[in-house]
Order: C-alpha cells, then structure tokens, then sequence
C-alpha cells in the first residue's frame, strides 16, 4: 500500500527551535535519558499547510500551534518528542508510565505538557511565549 504525501513541510531539527526551548529540549533529553527513558525527536518546526493537513485529520485542533514559525525569530516554540521504547507500540502507548516521568520532567523545566491538557497530547512540549532574553547571536548546540 503506497503511503500518501503529507502536504506542507515540518522538520525534526533541533536547531529550528527557538533556542530558549531549544536548551530546554536538550535538558529535558539528558534528564529522561539519565533516569533511562531515551527520547526520539518527532517534529519541532511545521508550516500552515502542514498545520492545516494535521487539523484536518483530527490530530491537531488549531492554526494557532507554537510549532508554527513565532516571534520574535521565526522559530517554533513547540517540540513533539515519543519515548523510543513506544516508537513500535500501538499509537505510541499514550497513558504509558514513561510519558508521566517525562511529563513531570519536563514541567519542572518549565515547559507546558500536552498530556496534561483535556485533550491529551502527550508527545507535545511547549513554552506559551519566547522567553529568550536577548537576540539569537548563535546556536546551541542539539
């Protein structure tokens, strides 16, 4: 069975995160590997097109994602991420136990968790606004 193409464009590239959510990744990646639960990286920047695809098949439920290009340097301020032990489970195993460890990591980080909202997300990572305190001079490294 031949695969459809998805329309629009998104990437997994860390360096397409805002860098305040990009160190926060990266903390959150060390963290979670340290306590054993190696994380893959699903998606960090997307376009509309893309944004628009995803609400239409039901996966997402608005054009207002932070995995949209932000102020104020066009980066996503958003990041999905799936335990890798889950990446061969059914739907990524939601309620599993390891996305609760990385849940509570990644709060005490500092970023919103979308398996805490009402309409459970829990590969989705955020920070509602850049909290960057001065322009993007360089790069972190991912």
């Amino acid at each position: 069975m031949a695969q459809t193409e998805r329309p629009g464009t998104s990437s997994r590239d860390p360096l397409l995160l805002c860098p305040c959510v990009r160190l926060l990744y990266v903390q959150l990646r060390e963290r979670a590997g340290a306590a054993g639960n190696e994380i893959a990286l699903i998606e960090t920047l997307r376009d509309a097109t893309r944004q628009s695809y995803y609400l239409a098949m039901g996966v997402s439920w608005t054009l207002r994602s932070k995995h949209l290009p932000q102020p104020p340097h066009g980066l996503a301020l958003a990041f999905d991420v799936c335990p890798k032990e889950y990446l061969a489970e059914k739907n990524w195993n939601p309620g599993g136990s390891l996305w609760y460890d990385l849940g509570r990591e990644a709060e005490e980080l500092g970023l919103e968790w979308g398996g805490s909202w009402m309409q459970r997300d829990y590969p989705h990572f955020a920070l509602s606004e850049c909290a960057c305190s001065a322009p993007v001079a360089g790069s972190l490294e991912a």
